[in-house]
């Protein structure tokens, strides 16, 4: 379960492009293609350096006109997509 105290990572080995402010990626081991809209990317630039789900939280609610509640929802169900895939891991 991932928690505020979560620590999350890029997975290493994942190729990245971007495209008109979205992020193109490849999970080279699979070769699965994914897309992230704009928010999506900014919280994977955000996991250049490991970072937990609460530090993610505050700096997005800095950035965007959106409620805690929310972006915590929203960044913990993102983050969990992420290590489902692959794309994340947990840090040390």
């Amino acid at each position: 379960m991932i928690t505020l105290e979560t620590r999350l990572m890029h997975t290493p080995d994942i190729l990245t492009s971007e495209v008109d402010g979205e992020l193109v990626m490849m999970d080279v081991d699979s070769g699965t293609y994914f897309n992230l809209d704009p928010i999506g990317t900014d919280i994977w630039r955000r996991l250049e350096s490991p970072a937990s789900i609460s530090e993610l939280c505050a700096a997005l609610q800095r950035d965007y006109d959106t409620d805690a509640a929310t972006i915590q929802r929203d960044v913990q169900a993102f983050a969990g997509d992420m290590l489902k895939k692959g794309l994340l891991r947990l840090a040390d």
